[in-house]
């Protein structure tokens, strides 16, 4: 990976790091509970909510993912025209999930209940 690839990485994740820590905090309150992860959550959406003005908000949510999806599109559109591995890399990717969809269900199924099911233990341990 090329240094200026990493720079523009290492900016999106840090653009849409506020938004994806709030709405992970308030997922995880809204689903109640005792335990660490819940008071955290609550104590980082009880110290937002009074701290976040409307514009802040709109920021946050609005602006700074609308430049990570223009940032990121636009690296994308480069690197398609610029790089012809990268073309044949992508065009392979989705011949290979293509053939391989039924399998990739199956496996985003499997994880997702994996998940329910460890959430449900966790409540029921914390309760």
């Amino acid at each position: 990976m090329n240094k200026r690839l990493s720079m523009i990485l290492l900016a999106e994740w840090l653009l849409i790091a506020p938004a994806i820590v709030f709405l992970g905090s308030a997922a995880v309150r809204s689903m109640g509970g005792r335990g660490v992860g819940f008071r955290v959550a609550q104590s980082i959406v009880a110290w937002t909510a009074p701290h976040v003005s409307r514009a802040d908000a709109a920021m946050v949510f609005l602006a700074m993912p609308l430049a990570v999806l223009i940032l990121g599109s636009v690296t994308w559109m480069q690197r398609w025209r610029r790089n012809e591995a990268f073309r044949a890399d992508v065009l392979t990717a989705l011949g290979v999930l293509r053939r391989n969809l039924a399998m990739g269900l199956l496996t985003a199924a499997t994880c997702i209940g994996g998940g329910i099911l460890g959430a449900v233990v966790v409540h029921m341990i914390t309760d």
